[in-house]
């Protein structure tokens, strides 16, 4: 029947231009899209483009011109354009996708289930030209999680992927698309109904009837019969108390994954479009949009179409969500950095709109930490909606809308769609999931459901407004009408409030967990970027010049990497390659201007020949690193100093090499013959951290074969399988001072070869390593792996702005889920008097289960970038045994200085050490 929702039509005389990969840049150095482009489509050759032609080689850009003349006889305020790009099986957004564009203005997108474009204004004898800028996307996972060549432009095969297959000027039938709908939701209904619910029998018995009225030969005549055979059910009214479901409009758009950022930007124009175009015919529709960035590229890249969103924010039917740059990543960014996703991102919503957003809108992350509802609420957001936690592969979270409690007390209120999707297309199976599945029915009536065609955009579309419609008060699905997010959370909170439950602590989410070590270059490009940020802004305040401007560019730069698909390691091979040009760009840029700053710091200081700077909010009292030599140094917290010499301070031990021991009087390391460490004794106690007969510093390499998510997953099944590398192929001490020791272990493994050293300096009891890696793997993972003789039953695990606490057991199901977590800084064990922490500045996955604290240094999944972390990789970690209570022994400003380290002011700066 779906044909004839169409009546006659009539080819389009259809012309094209050459297929491009290369994009003029934008003012700001991203592809322009938008009117220049049309513009410059306009003014290219064109030839003539037959239907049933090929086109579309991956990542390719076609501009087609649709020519036709409404014939006489056609109903005025019925013609549409039918354009079929050549739509396969896959989700809108990871396919082809075109942008409709007619007297120079945008209309909206053509996608798999946006194929119509209606010309309402068209009646006999007027003409029409139509531009669609057409965009040839490989289908990623078209093998499912095999490795594929498609992700990089290089790789990609050189056919084409399309081929043109409608493009036709035709009526449309209202009243068959309506039936059409009207089948397809009752059919949906009797399939997601038990056997014997009754309103299935009269939805059965009403698709008989309307079966037997409709006339194969002449389904536009026979509609209205059959449409009359339906309509007692379609009447059947809800019953008073029945669950509320508000339904807003929305495409989560991935600010990168399969597609790169420049595509990205095109494809924020086209869902933009999209819901404008929706909102201009559908006066009952309501949308959420998210990302400041998305909402800066359209303004630049079509400045009247953003006015038009403008004027329906003003209206109350388009509502910014979020108060982010983008849907960033919790769990690895820096706590300054998400403290700037609200900064520039309520800033700019503020400065479009005239009000910030007020809440939160995450539903896509990987996880959310202890202290995100300090932050949330710091930035103005009463609450906080995601539904990525409804995948979780163990256990349910058992709410849907309550408390969200931090580490500090603060709490916002969170709210997870019962749909337990943000693609929802609003059809019965959907609705009456969100009532069956709703956990607070008690105390509340009202749930959220956002639905649209997401991750690759795309957006609501009529026929799921239209389904809406039909739920509005129908038995027996939940009573659905079109509204905001925020007013619905802000109703929650008056009319429920206390009577919610509360969850305190962190938001685990039981997946993805191998996104905190996947596509390390990545990882680091931002952590580098973060800290040589830190300290731009530090020292410029201090020399009285702060490049605002230069912050404020640089820092969006940063923001716009840190995105949940592109931070976390789970996008193609040249998303990442992006980021890290990047962070590259952002870094050396940074890195330029404090060239000009740390010398006017360094002189304020005092004379000499150089100046060291200490960024670190704590103070740096030992050996540090000048030009490669140890040198010993006393500065204040964020402030300078001179480097000391060579020599020791009056009263400090200094190091001493023995046969395979160095010891610096406050801690001993031992090693055996394969470089393994066997002994971490702190002299203060005389305790050994390594337990007896065990050894420490062990690499370890792991099976990694998830069984789906590649570049996401850390399967438990494999989190125990794998061997120690523990051959040497050279053990020696290359570096023997008073101030510092250092030793070095060369191992290899199967294709790879790795450079491990350890560092023990004067005055400290953290032993530094450095482990350089020419990695060549494949479903491999590289742990280290840090015995410790500490009984404890958790561990104290670093977050953004403070600590969480983990089980090291698996007492309960919740305990047994979390075998990889995230943490920031630092791991730590610790019993009353004495524990032993695993410190880093940058590597992010961890397990501390059981006697042994284990991270991990490198990955090497397949998909979606078969190359991911391959080459050559540098990471560095410390271990740090203590008497006393943790924090009180110094934890948090060891790992302060770790995650600043000291700046020559005389001498270019190199960038900082290795993440």
């Amino acid at each position: 029947m779906r044909p004839a929702v169409l009546g006659p039509a009539l080819p389009f005389t259809v012309d094209a231009t050459a297929e491009r990969m290369a994009f003029a840049p934008g003012a700001d150095g991203s592809p322009a899209v938008g009117r220049a482009s049309l513009t410059a489509a306009q003014g290219e050759p064109l030839t003539p483009f037959a239907p049933g032609t090929a086109w579309g080689r991956a990542w390719h850009t076609r501009w087609f011109r649709l020519r036709a003349r409404v014939p006489a006889g056609w109903v005025a305020g019925t013609v549409v354009a039918h354009v079929d790009l050549g739509f396969g099986p896959a989700q809108p957004g990871f396919q082809a996708e075109g942008l409709v564009w007619r007297d120079g203005r945008v209309l909206h997108a053509v996608q798999p289930d946006r194929r119509l474009v209606r010309l309402d204004d068209l009646g006999p004898g007027d003409d029409v030209e139509l531009w669609i800028e057409a965009v040839a996307y490989p289908f990623v996972f078209a093998h499912g999680f095999r490795p594929t060549p498609v992700g990089d432009p290089a790789t990609a095969p050189a056919e084409p992927l399309y081929r043109l297959r409608t493009a036709d000027l035709a009526e449309h039938r209202a009243d068959v698309d309506q039936l059409a709908l009207e089948l397809d939701t009752l059919v949906d209904l009797a399939g997601a109904l038990d056997a014997r619910h009754p309103v299935r029998a009269h939805a059965l018995a009403a698709l008989d009837a309307a079966v037997a009225a409709l006339h194969p030969a002449d389904v536009a005549g026979s509609a209205a019969a059959a449409r009359a055979a339906l309509a007692p059910v379609l009447a059947r009214r809800a019953a008073p108390g029945a669950h509320r479901i508000v339904a807003t409009g929305h495409a989560h758009l991935d600010t990168a994954w399969l597609w790169p950022v420049r595509e990205t930007r095109r494809k924020a124009l086209r869902t933009f479009a999209n819901a404008v175009d929706l909102l201009d015919r559908h006066a009952d529709l309501h949308v959420t949009v998210s990302q400041a960035q998305h909402y800066a590229w359209v303004a630049h890249d079509a400045p009247d179409l953003f006015e038009r969103v403008r004027a329906h924010v003003t209206a109350g039917r388009w509502e910014t969500a979020g108060g982010m740059w983008v849907e960033t990543d919790l769990n690895l960014p820096a706590g300054e950095s998400l403290v700037r996703q609200f900064v520039h991102g309520q800033r700019a919503f503020e400065a479009w709109f005239g009000a910030p957003c007020p809440g939160a809108f995450l539903p896509d992350d990987f996880g959310y930490p202890g202290s995100f509802p300090q932050l949330a609420l710091g930035a103005g957001c009463a609450w906080f909606f995601t539904q990525k936690l409804s995948w979780n592969d163990t256990n349910r979270i058992p709410h849907h809308t309550f408390w969200w409690e931090g580490i500090d007390g603060s709490r916002v209120l969170a709210h997870m769609s019962p749909v337990e999707t943000y693609n929802a297309t609003l059809a019965p199976h959907e609705l009456l999931h969100a009532v069956h599945t709703f956990a607070e029915h008690a105390v509340s009536g009202a749930s959220l459901a956002c639905f649209g065609h997401g991750d690759g955009g795309g957006g609501a579309t009529d026929e799921m407004i239209r389904r809406g419609r039909l739920a509005a008060d129908w038995e027996p699905v939940p009573k659905v009408s079109f509204g905001s997010a925020a007013a619905l959370l802000a109703d929650q909170i008056v009319t429920a409030g206390e009577r919610l439950p509360t969850w305190v602590g962190e938001l685990y989410f039981e997946l993805h967990r191998g996104t905190a070590s996947t596509q390390v270059g990545t990882k680091q490009g931002n952590r580098t970027c973060e800290r040589v940020l830190h300290e731009l802004e530090l020292w410029s305040a201090a020399a009285g010049r702060p490049p605002a401007a230069e912050l404020d560019r640089l820092w969006k730069a940063v923001l716009t990497q840190q995105f949940h698909d592109i931070l976390p390691g789970s996008s193609i091979a040249w998303v990442h390659r992006d980021a890290e040009d990047a962070f590259g760009a952002v870094a050396a840029e940074a890195e330029a201007l404090l060239a000009g700053l740390v010398g006017t710091v360094g002189a304020a200081a005092g004379p000499g020949a150089g100046v060291l700077l200490n960024p670190a909010p704590v103070t740096v009292r030992g050996v540090v690193d000048v030009g490669g030599q140890p040198r010993w140094a006393d500065l204040p917290a964020l402030g300078a100093g001179p480097p000391g010499g060579a020599g020791l301070p009056d009263g400090m031990a200094p190091v001493r090499v023995e046969r395979r021991v160095i010891d610096n009087g406050i801690v001993r390391l031992a090693w055996d013959g394969d470089g393994h460490v066997t002994s971490l004794v702190l002299a203060a106690t005389g305790r050994d951290a390594v337990p007896a007969g065990r050894r420490a510093n062990v690499l370890r390499l792991l099976r990694d074969r998830p069984a789906m998510w590649d570049a996401w997953e850390v399967d438990l099944a494999d989190s125990t399988v794998g061997d120690d590398v523990s051959a040497a192929d050279r053990v020696e001490v290359v570096e023997a001072s008073p101030l510092r020791a250092v030793l070095l272990v060369e191992r290899s493994f199967g294709a790879s070869r790795v450079v491990q050293t350890l560092t023990v300096t004067a005055g400290s009891a953290r032993v530094d390593a450095v482990v350089e890696v020419d990695w060549h793997e494949h479903e491999r993972r590289l742990q280290v792996v840090w015995p410790v003789d500490v009984h404890a039953a958790e561990a104290t695990c670093g977050i953004q702005f403070g600590h969480v606490r983990r089980p090291r057991h698996a007492n309960t199901s919740w305990d047994v889920a979390r075998f990889e977590v995230c943490a920031h800084r630092y791991v730590h064990a610790g019993e009353h008097g004495f524990g032993v922490a695993l410190l880093a500045d940058g590597p992010h996955g961890y397990d501390v289960r059981g006697d042994a604290l284990r991270m991990t240094l490198l990955r090497a999944p397949g998909f979606p970038d078969p190359t991911a972390d391959r080459g050559h990789r540098r990471l560095a970690y410390a271990v740090w045994p203590h008497v006393g209570e943790a924090f009180a022994a110094g934890l948090e400003d060891e790992a302060q200085r770790m995650a600043h380290p000291v700046r020559l002011a005389a001498t270019a700066p190199s960038g900082g050490p290795v993440v």
